[in-house]
């Protein structure tokens, strides 16, 4: 009877992420709901669940599903970066980052996780942080068009700052750069600290790459 079961749970769960990827989410809820019924705590096919709920954009059903999945292991990457992407949609960035950090230990997800901290960061106008994690990116996948897009916005961020602070020098004032993260003008007045870019509102993000 156990083999039996196992086998039933993994067929449902097959024929779920194949209409999953097909984008027939009616079909892909049936089957991931009757693995579920006979599994509660079958990780793989919560993390299929929440990915639906987050797409159809039901971010509470969402949070649950990737609750239960880390109550089994805290550390299972699929459950961290949806959860992540839940905290981005509303705007706790503190969260998002520790889900997505965690999401970035696995091969699979690690370049679009760096991708979506260094979006995190530049809402928080951490112009510095997002070009570090852009770069991250980009050395897990040297083709990612997201590392380039973030890494360029991240500099030319940086660019603006030290425009502004090269403005407000006076007569004698020398401008020191403390990798792009502080600016201090000795000899007069301090200059702009702080990243000067405009937080973004929120947005959905994408769900992880390979689940289409």
């Amino acid at each position: 009877m156990g083999h039996l079961r196992f086998f039933l749970i993994r067929q449902s769960f097959r024929r779920g992420e194949q209409a999953l990827r097909e984008r027939d989410d009616r079909t892909a809820e049936d089957h991931l709901r009757q693995s579920l019924a006979k599994e509660p705590y079958c990780v793989p096919v919560l993390d299929l669940l929440a990915e639906l709920e987050y797409r159809r954009g039901h971010d509470e059903a969402c949070r649950k599903l990737c609750a239960k999945a880390l109550s089994v292991d805290a550390y299972d990457p699929a459950a961290n970066y949806i959860d992540g992407l839940c905290a981005l949609a509303r705007n706790d960035v503190l969260t998002a980052l520790e889900r997505l950090g965690l999401a970035a230990y696995s091969p699979l997800f690690r370049a679009a996780a760096h991708a979506k901290m260094a979006k995190a960061y530049l809402r928080t106008g951490d112009a510095a942080r997002a070009l570090v994690q852009a770069r991250k990116c980009r050395e897990a996948d040297a083709n990612s068009i997201d590392g380039f897009a973030l890494a360029v916005l991240a500099l030319r961020a940086r660019l603006q700052r030290l425009h502004l602070a090269r403005r407000d020098l006076g007569d004698g004032d020398r401008l020191e750069v403390d990798e792009g993260r502080s600016l201090t003008v000795e000899g007069g007045k301090r200059a702009v600290r702080g990243e000067a870019l405009p937080v973004n509102r929120p947005q959905r993000e994408h769900v992880a790459p390979g689940r289409r």
